[in-house]
């Protein structure tokens, strides 16, 4: 836990995340001029999370974006030693590397990501190429307990969240989206909604943005393990 425990909201906030942001950031430094370059990072940084901090930002997620903006300044190794210094879990350290070349990152998208509701797996059999990123409704609280009117909202957000994974692509990927499953033979209809659901999001965000392609969505149903079977195997969903 690097985030100081008693930071305050008010004019001090952002002066003070940001000497500790500079502080943590000190053992990387190798000369003046990246000491120079460090500084803005901090000041870039604390002064787009310093609220975000005061009301309980994930310290994953603060994580992510000083090493964004380690990116965005150049110092993409140390970016990289960063993460690795501060995240221990690899899938996790390997979605936040992916999303620091992204010309666009909404500051919920790390959020998003230290929650573990969107995930990036790069290996994996799609024929194309194509990595797939995962949206994990499992992860999201209370998911189950909403009325389908609020999950739907909840759903779009999400993936407006996530299109920008895809700008570099022109909407060309994988979409892996994993939610409950109900014991009800109902549950199928329900699923294939959903998907018909986002597949719809997509679209209009592909129109929006210029794609020449929809990123195309598989299915990935809740299971007792982790991750499905066919996603580590490489085996397509049935």
């Amino acid at each position: 836990m690097w985030i100081p425990a008693t930071i305050e909201t008010g004019v001090d906030t952002v002066t003070a995340l940001q000497e500790h942001v500079l502080t943590a950031l000190a053992p990387y430094s190798d000369g003046h001029a990246a000491t120079e370059r460090y500084a803005q990072v901090a000041r870039s940084v604390a002064e787009h999370c310093a609220f975000d901090c005061c009301q309980g930002m994930p310290t994953v997620a603060l994580t992510g974006q000083v090493a964004r903006a380690l990116w965005s300044v150049g110092a993409r190794d140390t970016a990289r030693c960063w993460l690795q210094d501060r995240v221990d879990a690899r899938s996790l350290r390997t979605t936040l590397e992916a999303l620091l070349p992204l010309r666009e990152v909404a500051p919920g998208l790390w959020r998003l990501a230290a929650d573990e509701v969107i995930h990036y797996r790069c290996a994996w059999f799609s024929g194309d190429e194509a990595a797939l990123w995962v949206i994990d409704l499992t992860r999201v609280p209370d998911w189950s307990s909403y009325i389908p009117l609020l999950q739907s909202r909840l759903l779009r957000a999400l993936l407006d969240s996530v299109c920008p994974v895809w700008d570099d692509t022109y909407g060309r990927g994988t979409l892996g989206l994993r939610w409950f499953v109900a014991e009800a033979p109902a549950s199928e209809q329900t699923g294939d909604e959903w998907r018909q659901f986002a597949g719809q999001v997509l679209q209009l965000a592909s129109d929006r943005r210029g794609w020449r392609h929809t990123p195309r969505i598989v299915r990935l149903a809740a299971a007792s393990s982790r991750h499905p079977r066919w996603l580590t195997t490489g085996a397509w969903p049935s």
